[in-house]
């Protein structure tokens, strides 16, 4: 499934906490049109937390892990994270939806699809409704329809 990004509001709407984790002060809007002929609106409601890109401090030059500035990269993690904390979408179809919000968010191909290979080898792990330990799926929802 391919999703193409129609754009979103709030998107700049993120706190950094303590922890490092960053948290959704306002309701955070995006839609995308789907090749199903479906359009698809997800929501971070306020509460929801992602850890960014869980990039190790010696890759961020090639791939920043959160940005006070490109808010298409922080979208592009918090989506990722909020997919696979809810399993609204299949993990293939998350993990695709990771890698073309990268290339919005102005990252290249090798560095999109890096990151995509990574996901897809070493955080397939964390997939699923079982491993949302910070209750995020409770501040994550999506709609799908047709116009």
């Amino acid at each position: 499934m391919y999703l193409e990004y129609l754009g979103g509001e709030n998107l700049d709407s993120w706190v950094t906490l303590p922890n490092g984790r960053h948290q959704a002060v306002d309701e955070i809007i995006t839609r995308f049109k789907g090749d199903d002929g479906l359009n698809y609106t997800f929501v971070f409601y306020p509460g929801f937390t992602c850890d960014g890109g869980s990039v190790p401090w010696c890759f961020r030059w090639f791939v920043p892990s959160w940005s006070a500035t490109n808010h298409e990269l922080n979208i592009a993690f918090a989506l990722h994270d909020g997919l696979y904390a809810t399993e609204l979408l299949p993990r293939r179809a998350a993990d695709d939806l990771l890698e073309s919000m990268l290339y919005v968010a102005g990252l290249n191909q090798l560095s999109a699809s890096t990151v995509k290979w990574a996901v897809c080898n070493y955080g397939k792990s964390h997939y699923g409704k079982s491993h949302d330990t910070f209750e995020d799926g409770l501040f994550f929802k999506m709609a799908r329809y047709k116009l």
